[in-house]
């Protein structure tokens, strides 16, 4: 028996060799292996000739994403996990061209974030034609990709409301079912997941997520998308300490709290307002407001209160007084 590595030095470097099958082991499997080593030893380059050579290894590629699917699908989600893109795009098309909805979908994903290797095909035509058949069974993955090209390629109002109403559309079972892919990339700081995880939260297809309250996600998607339009920011706008308050166990609480207090004008309007906050909560950014921007305006028995019920629940000193 020949040694397997010598067989695939031989694949590797003489195409002649392609269409035999050795010692029961089918040169796409041999072909997968070499893939798979590629990507191990974060060889990019050749992992994007391995792949190029599995297309070519047979020209039925359906019959070799039909045998292959799995391991085709992990070689190509590995490739993406390596950042290796040109080698994920060839791994998905090669399964998307038998038909694969999950293909599809990585594939049509890679077009939407500009991670294909040919410019000209980073569009939305080609997107939405890839996600056509899955938007037709309903797919859950295809759904929220057809949004996103909506939202995040198009951009205009009518697409924003597009986007908008597919998320509507999906069945709680589909919102569940996304929700983690997207939900790990907000917590890597991706917009994009952050924004999937603001249209899940509005149409209540998930309860509450770990990533922030659904008034904090709409204060940081008007911020950092371009576009991001009115109607949606305007629904969940923080507008007082109330709103603040329903995003208490938001990741993001104190950098939003600090932010809105910095902005909030001292009046006695606002003095009654945040009054009414210490008396079931004890923030200390809030104690500080009062008893140092808003301090003019407090009545002297709220002031002597204030100051003790401070000293009682803080041991950080105000601005200007010594510990």
């Amino acid at each position: 028996m020949q040694d397997i590595k010598t067989i695939l030095e031989l694949i590797k470097t003489d195409s002649s060799v392609m269409d035999v099958e050795r010692d029961g082991l089918s040169l796409v499997s041999l072909l997968l292996e070499i893939a798979e080593a590629d990507i191990e030893s974060e060889d990019g380059r050749q992992a994007v000739e391995t792949i190029e050579r599995i297309r070519n290894a047979n020209n039925n590629t359906t019959r070799i994403a039909a045998t292959f699917s799995r391991r085709l699908a992990s070689v190509g989600m590995a490739a993406y996990s390596a950042k290796m893109y040109s080698a994920a795009e060839i791994a998905y098309r090669i399964i998307a061209e038998s038909g694969d909805t999950s293909a599809k979908n990585n594939y049509a994903y890679m077009i939407r974030r500009h991670e294909i290797a040919a410019p000209s095909n980073r569009d939305h035509v080609l997107a939405l034609r890839v996600l056509q058949e899955g938007v037709k069974e309903g797919d859950a993955f295809s759904l929220v990709n057809t949004a996103l090209v909506f939202a995040l390629m198009l951009g205009d109002d009518e697409s924003w409301h597009l986007a908008d109403s597919i998320f509507e559309r999906l069945s709680g079972f589909g919102g569940m079912l996304v929700s983690s892919w997207w939900e790990d990339l907000a917590k890597g700081g991706d917009d994009e997941g952050f924004l999937v995880i603001f249209f899940l939260l509005r149409h209540g297809k998930i309860d509450n997520d770990s990533v922030g309250s659904i008034k904090s996600i709409a204060l940081r998607l008007a911020k950092s998308i371009d576009g991001f339009p009115e109607w949606l920011a305007k629904d969940y706008a923080i507008e007082t300490l109330d709103d603040i308050i329903e995003c208490l166990d938001d990741p993001d609480f104190n950098a939003i709290l600090e932010d809105f207090l910095e902005k909030m004008p001292c009046t006695r309007e606002s003095v009654e307002e945040i009054l009414e906050t210490v008396s079931y909560l004890d923030l200390w950014p809030v104690y500080r407001k009062l008893l140092t921007d808003c301090a003019a305006l407090l009545t002297l028995e709220e002031l002597v209160k204030l100051k003790a019920d401070y000293k009682d629940k803080f041991s950080i000193p105000l601005p200007g007084e010594e510990e």
